[in-house]
């Protein structure tokens, strides 16, 4: 075909005991195969029609020896077409089980559960990207939005949603990757974020344009590829390595966290000292209040760059000091606020981001979550 796309798939069809059956399936948006003519296609040296065997060749075995090899491993092959739409050429095969050690497995890489909870905003035009994309974000368990153009994009940023990262095409009709970005850098309804762009290989040769991109990866992507990528820009689950030589930079690091400022929202005493106490290990210092009315009489006399705020609070509690801060406070005096809340039910996340807080961490809070939100937060607040 001239135009159109292949689509390649790998998932679980059926599983009995230790065996596990897949089904492969490759999707094409070529000419089809007429129903008439579909039983054809397993029989040695058959074509479907003689002009075609001009044009595109081929000797009429490849899936003879392909449905042979299946029936040999235990599956099966099969084929659904429609003419003019496409063919859908599918087999499965049956595998034993493997058993892995999870801890094996542990490394230098980012564990997934580093992206749980963090949103996406996904921009791609063509359907079966924004699928692929779908599916990649799943087992993360990201919380993402996947829009196809620029302009549907922009409306939801200017709708107030917030989002951790923007992963966004180069290639798009009417406003490319490009584009889009420079609209979301330059907008002031829009608060900045990170922004990743997805371009075939050598296609950005502008520096400009490259900065505003936190990363570029080459299409096609590979999964663990943007992962890594994406982890690194949120700073989440990575840790330095010191090299030789390294001793000015962790001095520069230190800086920085020191010059961070951080605000503790939470009456209960005990849960202060253990926030404190973390904070210390991590290398940060912190103000500490003890319900929302002291958390606005704190941001009056000072500028926070981050404010851990626990949601129940007696007197004013954390929801309702958010959105007072939100309403009340300049664009440039705007902490990063974190929600921190024993409950864990649905709907808790979105109240507090709509609220206006700008993430979520659970009680009872875990030192390397901690770390992971002040590594992400910390770089967003001096660059911005």
């Amino acid at each position: 075909t001239h135009e159109g796309e292949i689509f390649v798939s790998v998932t679980p069809f059926n599983n009995t005991d230790d065996l596990y059956e897949l089904r492969f399936s490759v999707l094409d948006t070529g000419i089809g195969i007429p129903s008439d003519r579909m039983g054809r296609l397993f029989k040695k040296f058959s074509q479907l029609d003689s002009s075609m065997s001009r044009q595109y060749g081929g000797t009429g075995l490849g899936l003879v020896i392909s449905k042979r090899l299946v029936e040999a491993m235990g599956g099966r092959m099969w084929v659904d077409s429609e003419p003019d739409k496409g063919s859908i050429f599918s087999f499965t095969i049956l595998g034993e089980a493997l058993y892995v050690d999870p801890h094996a497995l542990e490394g230098d890489e980012p564990s997934q559960r580093t992206l749980y909870g963090k949103r996406l905003l996904v921009v791609d035009d063509n359907d079966v990207n924004r699928l692929i994309m779908k599916h990649l974000l799943y087992p993360w368990q990201t919380e993402s939005r996947v829009v196809a153009s620029g302009e549907q994009a922009l409306k939801l940023l200017r709708e107030g949603e917030k989002f951790d990262i923007g992963i966004l095409d180069m290639q798009m009709p009417e406003m490319d990757g490009i584009m889009l970005a420079k609209e979301i850098k330059s907008s002031q309804q829009i608060r900045p974020f990170p922004l990743l762009l997805l371009s075939p290989f050598g296609l950005i040769h502008n520096r400009d344009d490259k900065d505003l991109f936190s990363a570029i990866i080459n299409k096609p992507v590979k999964p663990n590829d943007l992962f890594v990528t994406i982890s690194k820009i949120l700073n989440d689950s990575l840790r330095s390595v010191p090299h030789e030589g390294t001793q000015q930079q962790a001095q520069i690091e230190h800086k920085k966290k020191k010059s961070l400022q951080i605000l503790v929202a939470e009456d209960n005493n005990i849960n202060q000292k253990v926030a404190m106490r973390m904070l210390e290990r991590l290398g940060y210092q912190a103000n500490v209040a003890g319900n929302g009315l002291e958390v606005i009489e704190a941001v009056k006399k000072q500028r926070y760059d981050l404010i851990l705020m626990d949601v129940q609070m007696p007197e004013m509690d954390g929801l309702t000091a958010t959105e007072f801060i939100r309403q009340n406070l300049e664009a440039d005096q705007q902490p990063y606020i974190i929600a921190l809340t024993a409950n864990a039910l649905i709907g808790d996340r979105e109240r507090c981001i709509d609220a206006g807080m700008d993430g979520y961490l659970s009680k009872p809070v875990r030192l390397e979550e901690l770390e992971q939100v002040l590594s992400v937060y910390e770089t967003m607040a001096i660059n911005s």
